[in-house]
């Protein structure tokens, strides 16, 4: 869908007080080709003005041609831009920004995910009756997989989920957290303790991403280990195992391969949010 950019000389022409609902998916382009989107703040509930990106010389030309070709001259007047024509040069200036937040209750919800579906795997696996079939050694091995999946995968979903709470309801001085943050993140952090909620903020997301990512390496490599024990023991996978004891252990590599994909995803999600954390949008 087409949607609307407002042509302005400067970004204090945008009136937010006179801004709706409506109008919160335009962008803004000024003189200088430098694009503007609109924003609600969450706590706030004002609305503010984010200055999306700096056109190229040859972008900036291209949105002031499309303004000549409608006759557009006058400043505010809203029009619809072809995004294709700015695809060129890197991409639609209406593609959705990076929200935080957004990505956070995604995440979550795919950890309520992933908690149940690693309970499935390796309820599958004790279905298919391979660890009584191979060695003593592969099966402690096996065994102590599903303790560290209990422990490190599913327990420590439900204590990520729990530490966000903490953040956000009962965090400690911000002193605390500034201790294990990397040096552009200390000063980032240094800037933004000027406006304590904001500075709250940035340490729950800088939190969520340390936590998340290792809850995420832990997990993938417990599933990879699970998937060195079937390959070892793959001969006898085909021929120990009924077709009952086949199915199980089937899905559970089903399972495990959705679940690493899904973490592949995830990390890329958390690279996004570690951009973000160094570049906040607050």
């Amino acid at each position: 869908m087409k949607q609307v950019i407002i042509r302005i000389n400067d970004v204090s022409d945008i009136d937010t007080s006179k801004i709706t609902v409506y109008d919160l998916n335009n962008r803004y382009v000024d003189s200088m080709g430098n694009i503007f989107r609109l924003k609600i703040d969450q706590f706030t509930k004002k609305i503010e003005i984010i200055k999306i990106l700096r056109s190229h010389p040859e972008e900036a030309h291209a949105i002031a041609s499309q303004m000549i070709q409608r006759k557009i001259v006058s400043p505010k007047t809203p029009f619809e831009i072809d995004p294709a024509a700015l695809s060129e040069y890197n991409g639609n200036i209406f593609d959705e920004p990076f929200n935080p937040d957004e990505m956070l209750e995604k995440s979550f919800t795919s950890m309520n995910l992933h908690a149940e579906r690693l309970k499935g795997i390796m309820m599958n696996v004790k279905n298919s009756k391979l660890i009584d079939k191979i060695s003593k050694q592969d099966s402690a091995t096996v065994d102590n997989i599903f303790k560290n999946i209990e422990i490190d995968g599913i327990q420590q979903i439900a204590k990520v989920q729990n530490y966000q709470k903490e953040l956000l309801r009962f965090p400690k001085h911000i002193n605390y957290y500034r201790t294990t943050m990397d040096r552009k993140s200390k000063a980032i952090l240094n800037h933004l303790e000027l406006t304590p909620q904001k500075a709250m903020r940035y340490i729950m997301f800088y939190e969520m991403n340390t936590a998340i990512k290792l809850l995420y390496t832990t997990i993938s490599s417990l599933l990879q280990n699970l998937i060195d024990i079937a390959n070892k023991n793959s001969d006898l996978l085909k021929d120990a195992l009924n077709p009952s004891q086949k199915r199980f252990f089937e899905d559970a590599l089903v399972s495990i391969s959705n679940t690493r994909t899904e973490i592949k995803d995830m990390e890329s999600k958390l690279s996004q949010l570690q951009a973000f954390l160094h570049n906040p949008d607050f």
